[in-house]
């Protein structure tokens, strides 16, 4: 999910999702579970041009979520969000990586995220700055990767997905 703005803003919540499911072949019925799943459903019925930026990110966590993803990636998911909303988000996160999900976010937030996560990568000015548990982030002498290919190899096989083989697709940018 990238920004929450790819919305037709005369459009209604449910509507949106129901075309998405449907030009994605989904099932009508997972429209309403992931409004529910979001705590959207109140405001559904409502044309998205009158969401507030906290709720276009839920209506947009809504629409990553309509294909069950195994791997969820998030671009600044608390963003607009309330102190409730980003409670809900957090809890919502921690559900998703119970279930054995991937969730990948990305945020220049680190203290929102540190009530979040488990793992995190830094890349800083385009260079890989750390990869790592998030409780070893503070330590001095904190371990650092080669490259970003390390980061992702270390970050898929922590998470129990050893049979991901990460693979260069350009020069490192170390």
């Amino acid at each position: 999910m990238l920004e929450a703005t790819g919305f037709h803003p005369g459009r209604r919540g449910r509507d949106h999702l129901r075309i998405l499911a449907r030009s994605s072949g989904l099932p009508a019925r997972r429209v309403d579970e992931v409004l529910d799943r979001v705590e959207l459903s109140p405001a559904a019925g409502r044309r998205v041009g009158g969401y507030s930026m906290g709720m276009r990110q839920r209506l947009g966590l809504a629409a990553a979520l309509l294909g069950k993803p195994q791997v969820l990636i998030l671009d600044e998911p608390a963003n607009g969000l309330d102190p409730a909303g980003m409670a809900s988000l957090r809890l919502l996160l921690r559900e998703l990586a119970g279930e054995g999900r991937t969730v990948l976010i990305s945020s220049h937030v680190l203290s929102e995220i540190a009530q979040t996560v488990d793992r995190v990568v830094i890349i800083s000015a385009g260079r890989l700055r750390f990869a790592g548990p998030l409780s070893q982030l503070a330590r001095p002498g904190v371990q650092q990767a080669a490259s970003l290919e390390d980061a992702f190899l270390r970050l898929t096989t922590d998470v129990g997905q050893p049979d991901v083989t990460a693979r260069p697709t350009s020069a490192d940018t170390r």
